[in-house]
C-alpha cells in the first residue's frame, strides 16, 4: 500500500463508520423502535426486546453499509478536494483512476462479507426475529399461527388437483421420520372443489415423496364432501396418501423469502415452477440474486460518490448528506423497477438484479473519466 492509498483510505474510513452509525440509527428509528415500543406496552421484558434488536441488526446493516459507502466517499473526497490534496496528487502525476484504486478495494472488502452472510446468517436471524414477534402478538390469544405454514398445489391427473395446507409446517422426528402438522387438503375435480380432508398430522413414507394422513385418536381424520351435508370420520377416507415431496424440499416452502437460506430459495423456486406458480418462483429467484447484487452497490456508490465529492466549493457535510440521499433514492428506485419487471417475468432474475449495478458502474466510469479529463479541480 502506497502513501497515496493510505491518505485516501484515512479520509474514507472515518466517515464510513460514522455514516454506518447514522443510517443504522435512522433505520431503527423509522421502523423498529415503534414496534418495540408497542411490544413494551404488552409487558415484554427489556432483555427480550434487546434480543429482537440483535436479530434485526444484521438485516439493517446489510442495507446501511453500502449506503454509508456513498456518504463516506462524498465527504472524504470533498475534504481532499477542499484541502487541495487532490490538486497535489494530480500535480505529482497520479491519475484519478489510480487515486480511486484503494476506494474500489475498500468497497469490495465491504461487499464480499455481506454477500457471504446474506446467504444464511441474515435469513436465520430474520426467521428468529419474526418468530419472536409472532409469539408476542399471540400472547393472550388462542390463535396458533406459525411462521412454518405453507401451501402447495399438486396435480393428481388431467382433471384432478389438490391443494395442501400445512399450518404447522414440517417437523422432524427420530430415525429419519418427518411429519406435517395440522394438515388440510382441498380436492378439486374439473376445476370444482369436491371434498376437503383434514388431519392433525401426516407422516412421511421414508425415502419417497409420499405422505400419509394418520389418525392417532378417533375423529382426528375427517372428510367433508361438497355433495353432502355431513362430515365423515374414520379410515375409509379417500386421499389418505398424497404425493408432495421430500421433507427438506417442503421445508423450503415455509416462511417468507427473507427468512430462507439461498439454498432453500432455489428449492422453493423449483417446487413453485413445478406446480405452475411461476410468480412465487420468480419472487424466490429475485430474492436469491438480490443477496449478491445489493451488497455490490457499495462498489457502485464508491465509483459514483468519489467523483461527485470533488467539488469546486466547500459545500459542507449537509450537501454531502443530501446528495447521498438523492443518489440512494435514484438507485433504489431503479432497483425496484427492474425487480418488478423480473418478478413479472419480463427478464431473468440475474439481469433484473444486476442491471442497476451495471448502469451505476457505467455512470461511475463516466464521472471518473470526466474528473480525469478536467484535471485538478480548484
Amino acid at each position: 500500500m502506497t502513501r497515496t492509498d493510505r491518505v485516501v483510505l484515512l479520509e474514507i474510513v472515518g466517515p464510513f463508520f460514522g455514516s454506518v452509525l447514522l443510517f443504522t440509527s435512522l433505520f431503527l428509528a423509522a421502523g423498529e423502535l415503534q414496534k418495540l415500543a408497542e411490544f413494551s406496552q404488552k409487558g415484554v421484558p427489556p432483555s427480550f426486546l434487546l434480543t429482537m434488536v440483535l436479530f434485526t441488526m444484521p438485516y439493517i446493516l446489510a442495507y446501511t453499509i453500502p449506503m454509508a459507502m456513498l456518504l463516506a466517499t462524498l465527504l472524504g473526497f470533498g475534504r481532499l478536494s477542499g484541502d487541495s490534496e487532490i490538486v497535489a496528487l494530480f500535480a505529482s502525476g497520479t491519475s484519478f483512476p489510480r487515486i480511486m484504486a484503494p476506494v474500489v478495494g475498500f468497497a469490495l472488502a465491504i461487499a464480499l462479507p455481506i454477500i457471504a452472510i446474506n446467504h444464511s446468517l441474515i435469513p436465520a436471524a430474520n426467521h428468529k426475529r419474526e418468530k419472536m414477534a409472532m409469539d408476542i402478538r399471540q400472547r393472550g390469544s388462542t390463535a396458533k399461527a406459525t411462521t412454518e405454514a405453507f401451501t402447495l398445489a399438486v396435480k393428481a391427473g388431467d382433471n384432478q388437483q389438490y391443494i395442501v395446507h400445512a399450518a404447522g409446517g414440517v417437523r422432524f422426528g427420530a430415525g429419519g421420520k418427518a411429519y406435517l402438522d395440522r394438515v388440510g387438503i382441498l380436492l378439486y375435480e374439473k376445476g370444482m372443489p369436491v371434498a376437503a380432508v383434514g388431519a392433525r398430522r401426516a407422516e412421511w413414507k421414508i425415502g419417497t415423496t409420499s405422505w400419509v394422513l394418520i389418525e392417532d385418536k378417533p375423529g382426528e381424520l375427517w372428510m367433508a364432501e361438497s355433495q353432502k351435508s355431513v362430515v365423515l370420520y374414520g379410515r375409509q377416507i379417500r386421499l389418505r396418501e398424497v404425493e408432495l415431496g421430500k421433507p427438506k424440499e417442503l421445508e423450503s416452502l415455509e416462511g417468507r423469502v427473507t427468512e430462507l437460506s439461498t439454498e432453500k430459495l432455489a428449492e422453493r423456486a423449483e417446487l413453485r415452477h413445478a406446480e405452475g406458480d411461476h410468480a412465487a418462483a420468480r419472487e424466490a429467484e429475485i430474492e436469491a440474486q438480490a443477496r449478491v447484487s445489493f451488497p455490490l452497490s457499495a462498489l457502485v456508490f464508491a465509483m459514483v460518490g468519489a467523483p461527485l465529492g470533488i467539488q469546486r466549493t466547500r459545500s459542507g457535510k449537509g450537501m454531502g448528506f443530501g446528495l447521498s440521499v438523492l443518489v440512494t433514492f435514484v438507485y433504489w428506485t431503479t432497483v425496484q423497477i427492474f425487480q418488478a419487471i423480473g418478478k413479472g417475468g419480463g427478464m431473468p432474475a440475474l439481469v433484473a438484479c444486476e442491471l442497476p449495478n451495471l448502469l451505476g458502474i457505467g455512470v461511475g466510469v463516466w464521472l471518473i473519466w470526466r474528473v480525469s479529463q478536467r484535471g485538478a479541480v480548484n
